[in-house]
């Protein structure tokens, strides 16, 4: 059986639509939970009147505590052998969970990975470059070579609603959401791929992905956004150590680490004064953690500007790329 976890909040123009994708499904053997994270408007109604009328449908109403703990909360509430996150926003194509118990009956894997059709409310505000598929099939393979090759392709998403999850990997490995931050899944997937044995590439859109205004994905970058980031960051950079011995992990770990921490302090220097003092705990959170990596190459550089530190934290993690080769 198949889990298909939903966190719910505020979301009462979209929340039909999600679920009746899942109801419509040609796989059947599924449960659902719906996580009303406090939402204010009738979304947990629609809910209910769901849970009334179908007895795939499970309902839980919790106190607002954010997207990490709403899907924690549904974890803890599957029975399912396997764990779907689906967001309320979006919904799958009508043979996705068919598409996925296939796979897993065939390779065992930890977790399966597929890609998905964006698609936008406001038509005037397209962006092309914001993609969510894959070149080529990366077919059955060891979680390591699969993460560092996404990663050398620009082909690595942490989104979890494109990935299904055998749900006792997850429990041994302790593989839980990060409460109270937001972009989790910087966390959550890296730390998943990592800990994972194999996995399979589903090489097929079955997700449909709204972009829409107001939502985490297009609001403007913050303290709240930079604080998830370095969170995500620090608790990588701790696993880093765990796979001496396992290259192609840790040179996974590595290139993400590398490439998130370019985007964010990229983005941090183009910030007011204003705004820097908000992060300047999570700023300073993050060089230690880099510098007990030896990331930010020579430790005797007195740095003035953010921008030659960032300079020479991407040196240092590329220097140490370029020694493991």
């Amino acid at each position: 059986m198949i889990s298909v976890i939903i966190p719910v909040y505020n979301v009462e123009k979209y929340l039909c639509e999600c679920i009746d994708s899942v109801l419509g499904q040609t796989y059947q053997d599924y449960e659902v939970i719906l996580v009303d994270d406090g939402s204010t408007d009738s979304s947990g109604t629609i809910c209910d009147k769901y849970a009334e009328t179908n007895s795939r449908i499970k309902v839980i109403h919790r106190k607002n505590g954010g997207l990490s703990e709403a899907r924690n909360t549904g974890f803890d509430a599957a029975n399912g052998e396997y764990i779907y996150f689906l967001d309320s926003d979006d919904y799958i194509r009508a043979d996705a969970l068919e598409r996925m118990y296939e796979a897993s009956k065939k390779t065992n894997a930890d977790i399966y990975f597929f890609e998905a059709e964006v698609f936008y409310d406001d038509k005037e505000n397209v962006d092309n470059s914001v993609l969510y598929e894959r070149k080529s099939d990366y077919g059955t393979i060891s979680s390591g070579k699969a993460a560092k090759k996404m990663m050398l392709e620009n082909e690595f998403y942490t989104v979890v609603y494109l990935h299904l999850y055998r749900r006792q990997f997850l429990i041994e490995n302790k593989i839980r959401f990060y409460p109270g931050i937001l972009h989790e899944d910087n966390l959550f997937s890296p730390l998943a791929f990592v800990r994972a044995k194999s996995v399979t590439h589903i090489h097929d859109k079955l997700y449909y992905r709204r972009m829409r205004s107001g939502s985490i994905m297009t609001t403007k970058f913050d303290h709240r956004n930079f604080h998830g980031y370095c969170v995500s960051l620090i608790s990588l950079l701790k696993e880093i150590d765990k796979y001496s011995y396992e290259t192609d992990k840790r040179d996974f770990l590595e290139l993400f680490i590398l490439h998130r921490v370019r985007m964010i302090l990229g983005i941090y220097v183009t910030l007011s004064k204003e705004e820097r003092v908000t992060m300047e705990n999570d700023f300073k959170k993050l060089r230690n953690a880099l510098r007990v990596n030896s990331y930010l190459g020579d430790k005797k550089i007195k740095i003035k500007f953010e921008s030659v530190e960032i300079y020479i934290i991407y040196i240092g993690i590329k220097k140490r790329l370029k020694k493991r080769k």
